[in-house]
């Protein structure tokens, strides 16, 4: 048995889209198996992450916080005002 899992390494880049790369793999009793890494970008991490049906964990590495494009990206993806609490209004 495997367990399909991810890893989400985001850019510190102001940039948009920035440089957010996924990792895929499969984790057994032998270990973990690496089974494709993608530069997606920001833009379009949802969609590769909707894509993965089987996937039953996803570590997210990003400084400090998501970044305030990829919230507002969501929002408007998801035409919900949930993710605006976590946008910074500095």
């Amino acid at each position: 048995m495997s367990v399909l899992v991810a890893g989400v390494d985001y850019s510190g880049a102001k940039t948009v889209p920035n440089e957010t790369w996924l990792v895929v793999g499969e984790v057994s009793s032998l270990g973990m198996q690496v089974k494709s890494v993608k530069r997606t970008g920001s833009h379009a991490l949802k969609k590769e992450l909707d894509e993965l049906k089987d996937l039953k964990a996803c570590a997210l590495d990003f400084p400090f916080s998501l970044p305030m494009e990829f919230l507002r990206f969501l929002e408007r993806q998801e035409d919900k005002e949930e993710f605006l609490p976590f946008l910074f209004q500095g």
